[in-house]
């Protein structure tokens, strides 16, 4: 991991390098939206009118670029998880926070692909998924304690389930998702 490389748009750019860097990422959401993952950074650079350099300069690899692209359904995700390890009620906030991870992953499928992803780009994008397993963590663990969630699970094996189920929604269609996370809630007991 190359610690300069950043999901997040770095502080003290020129305004045209905003720009160019903000067309680059409305060209790759747009290519994704339309089913077209491969993000060929020749093809975004020529239809955002920015030059392959500067494509490469902002984002030097794929991976970069969905981490960019995820960065604000992260930050949505994150959010939502720190509100939910406060519900009292542990079954319900698991639930809400897997169908909040699958419902976003519908809408953005470089969420999706950095989830299923092993490995991070970005320093930013390590931390905020640490964050993320830290707090499915602590309902885990209090799902474990109150005997609902199977003590053999940690916030991987959720974060992988999620993403499957996320792909089993997207290939069935979306009247599928509360089918699927009953299915999954339900394989998380003991």
């Amino acid at each position: 991991m190359d610690d300069s490389l950043h999901a997040r748009s770095p502080a003290g750019l020129r305004s045209d390098a905003v720009r160019n860097r903000d067309a680059l990422l409305t060209v790759a959401r747009r290519s994704l939206a339309a089913g077209d993952d491969t993000l060929a950074m020749n093809a975004l650079a020529k239809e955002a009118c920015v030059g392959v350099g500067t494509a490469y300069r902002h984002f030097p690899s794929r991976q970069v670029l969905l981490e960019a692209l995820a960065v604000d359904s992260f930050d949505k995700l994150v959010v939502e998880a720190r509100d939910l390890t406060h519900d009292p009620d542990t079954a319900g906030a698991l639930h809400r926070l897997i169908v909040a991870e699958i419902e976003l992953q519908l809408d953005d499928a470089g969420l999706s692909a950095v989830l299923a992803s092993e490995t991070c780009a970005c320093t930013d994008t390590m931390a905020i998924i640490g964050e993320l397993g830290e707090l499915t963590s602590q309902l885990l663990e209090r799902g474990v304690r109150e005997g609902i969630v199977s003590a053999e699970l940690d916030a991987d094996d959720i974060r992988h389930l999620i993403c499957g189920t996320a792909f089993a929604v997207r290939a069935a269609g979306r009247e599928s998702l509360d089918s699927y996370v009953r299915v999954l809630v339900n394989g998380l007991r003991p």
